[in-house]
């Protein structure tokens, strides 16, 4: 081989070198690209989630504080009605609240919104028996539902297989859940509140749920 096919040859090997090295960074340029917008975009999304879980949080924790007051005056204290509409106002105002937080769509979302319609009616109508185990269904609703938003923000910042075993993880609690509800919630109270009201509309404290079996 002579001098000038020796140096062609080591031209050519320099070219695909380069091409492959060119390749490479665009490559890396890439997936860089990628990560930082799928980073910047499950920060935005896990932090919107977590402002949610927050503010529903307190949310229901005001609602429950005060029909518990409402309630307290009706019962304890043997308030008129007429006397407790500003604590009515405040128990509708953060019912319609939390009715314009959830999500429509999603049973579980109207299920929350029946059974807060349902503690709202037996703050002032039910028995201590009804008020009591429809508070800690509601509770144990609320606890539900939050701890699924927090699960979905763990799973979205996840990588592939974490995703995976967080998503198992998450549907075997799911499937736990009836069996909790039964062993602490009376029958009589869960099949009374699976009523939906009329139009899943919000109900006024001193309204009763007006009883309307539709397909759930």
């Amino acid at each position: 081989m002579t001098l000038a096919e020796v140096v062609s040859s080591l031209g050519g090997v320099a070219v695909v070198v380069s091409a492959i090295a060119l390749a490479g960074v665009i490559l890396s340029a890439i997936i860089t690209l990628f990560s930082t917008s799928r980073s910047k975009y499950v920060d935005v999304i896990a932090n919107e989630r977590i402002k949610w879980v927050a503010a529903t949080r307190t949310d229901f924790q005001q609602l429950i504080g005060s029909l518990d007051h409402l309630r307290h005056k009706i019962v304890v204290d043997k308030a008129e009605i007429s006397d407790l509409q500003e604590a009515v106002a405040v128990a509708n105002k953060l019912t319609s609240l939390i009715g314009l937080k959830i999500n429509a769509d999603d049973v579980e979302d109207r299920k929350l919104l029946r059974v807060s319609n349902w503690l709202s009616y037996f703050a002032s109508k039910g028995t201590d028996e009804e008020y009591g185990f429809t508070r800690a269904y509601l509770s144990l609703l609320v606890n539900f539902s939050l701890k699924d938003e927090w699960e979905k923000a763990k799973q979205e910042a996840a990588g592939p297989l974490r995703w995976v075993w967080l998503k198992a993880k998450q549907q075997w609690r799911v499937r736990k859940r009836p069996a909790l509800i039964a062993s602490s919630i009376p029958m009589s109270i869960l099949e009374k509140t699976d009523n939906k009201p009329a139009g899943e509309e919000i109900h006024v404290v001193l309204d009763a749920p007006r009883h309307k079996q539709e397909d759930k």
